[in-house]
């Protein structure tokens, strides 16, 4: 196996994984939460909780100025593990192709995650966006 073949399946399978646990771990329950599809165990209180905010959803709607009752949060439910698992292993893969020392990488990293969180969050609330307004005509 030459190397491109080893960085390809070592970067699909990381995206597998981190795909994974994002989309069961943290969106899918959140999401079905917010929906009303998950069924409530434990003590009966006498009021309500408010169902958990998906920090990526609020900066959306807050950013672009979105209606959240117009959002499918059954498509947001598989895009958001999408786009945070690349955003996650693309940082991970170039930070271990980089010979440099800890620090330089964690410089690097940190400053390739913050422009990938808001080129791939700015992409995808523009899309929203259009979405939206298809929807409002």
């Amino acid at each position: 196996m030459n190397n491109t073949t080893y960085y390809i399946l070592s970067f699909l399978s990381i995206y597998l994984v981190v795909f994974i646990l994002h989309y069961f771990f943290l969106t899918k329950p959140a999401i079905d939460e917010k929906l009303g599809k998950k069924k409530k165990r434990g003590r009966k209180s006498s009021k309500e909780k408010e169902p958990r905010k998906i920090g990526e959803v609020e900066y959306l709607v807050n950013k672009f100025k979105l209606d959240r009752d117009m959002l499918n949060y059954n498509s947001l439910k598989i895009m958001l593990p999408l786009l945070n698992g690349f955003i996650i292993t693309f940082v991970t893969f170039i930070i271990e192709l980089i010979p440099l020392g800890t620090i330089f990488k964690l410089l690097i990293g940190f400053a390739l995650l913050t422009a990938l969180i808001y080129a791939i969050y700015e992409i995808y609330g523009r899309y929203l966006l259009n979405v939206e307004r298809k929807r409002g005509n």
